[in-house]
């Protein structure tokens, strides 16, 4: 059995933010039903990360990510 390739999704700043992170992982799980999603940042190198940032209320540390 093949591992499932690891996609990431971490989002920072707003509350939306999190709720558009997780908009977003339900698509990527959608169109990628052979990959495994993770919110919290990766141990290995995943095959694709999305970072999702608030620029409204800004985040220094979410930059720094």
């Amino acid at each position: 059995m093949t591992p499932k390739k690891l996609i990431a999704v971490l989002s920072q700043g707003c509350a939306a933010n999190f709720g558009d992170g997780e908009k977003l992982a339900r698509a990527l799980a959608t169109q990628n039903p052979d990959c495994e999603i993770t919110f919290d940042f990766p141990t290995e190198a995943p095959a694709a990360f999305y970072l999702n940032i608030c620029t409204v209320k800004g985040n220094s540390g979410a930059l720094k990510l």
